[in-house]
């Protein structure tokens, strides 16, 4: 198949993204809902680099944001949306939530709160997934046209300003709970004064990241054996990866051609 498409010049080869991996996921879910000796929840995930030195994977690059990206701008006539979440774990939820917003205009901007945010009114084990996987995985989705990267919890009038924002649109769920002494903080006291506040209400399968981290952790035998097994490849690949052009060049063509004749086990 890869050579029928390649000969008719129908082919696009997008290499991996390094540090992007679905066994690292799996084993983030599968700390999600463990707590200690004593019944507290440990830190997780993202907080776990103040324990032992970084490993840095993730290699992000201005030009993969671009490839992610549909690279336009609202028009000056455009009902701009935005819309504020955490996305951190993209599931069918979050997407559903997002088709809502753009509904309601024309060009949706998502808020991408960073991680030091999230986890300062989340909680420590928060978020599953770093500020810049986020960021592919929300422009990634038709619904969303543009990202704001590190966008402020509470939303501003220079945000507003800014970005020239028609409508902030809330759609009621149980993801991105913050912690008890927070909860007196209305990130949206801004938009309300200003008239331009849309509450939707939650859609009829509240999926959250709780949610999933629970089914999971109903698995759990099975995937600690899937996970401990996908982890050997993936460590195995990381040894013995080598550079891997996207251009359309003979030579990235034979590239892709031999990729797809084998497999290194790490999808």
């Amino acid at each position: 198949m890869t050579e029928l498409l390649l000969s008719v010049n129908r082919f696009k080869f997008i290499k991996r993204t390094t540090g992007i991996s679905t066994t690292d996921i799996t084993g983030r879910l599968l700390k999600l809902l463990d707590t200690d000796e004593n019944g507290a929840e440990p830190s997780i995930g993202l907080i776990d680099r103040f324990t032992e030195p970084p490993k840095q994977q993730f290699l992000q690059t201005s030009t993969r944001i671009a490839n992610f990206s549909n690279r336009s701008e609202p028009k000056l006539s455009d009902t701009v949306v935005y819309f504020a979440a955490s996305c951190d774990l993209m599931h069918p939820g979050v997407i559903e939530r997002l088709r809502l917003a753009k509904e309601q205009g024309d060009y949706l901007y998502v808020g991408l709160w960073d991680d030091d945010m999230v986890r300062y009114y989340k909680g420590s084990k928060y978020p599953l997934q770093g500020l810049q996987e986020r960021v592919l995985m929300a422009l990634a989705i038709k619904y969303v046209d543009d990202v704001v990267i590190g966008a402020p919890y509470i939303i501003t009038e220079d945000l507003v300003r800014s970005l020239n924002i028609k409508k902030v649109v809330h759609v009621e769920t149980a993801e991105d709970q913050v912690m008890e002494h927070h909860r007196g903080i209305d990130p949206y006291a801004v938009p309300r004064e200003q008239g331009i506040y849309v509450e939707l209400p939650k859609i009829s399968c509240d999926l959250t990241l709780e949610i999933i981290a629970q089914r999971v952790a109903e698995n759990r035998a099975a995937l600690q054996h899937k996970f401990q097994k996908k982890l050997a490849s993936q460590d195995d690949y990381y040894k013995t990866k080598t550079f891997m052009s996207e251009d359309a060049s003979p030579a990235a063509k034979k590239a892709c051609s031999l990729t797809s004749s084998s497999s290194n086990g790490t999808k």
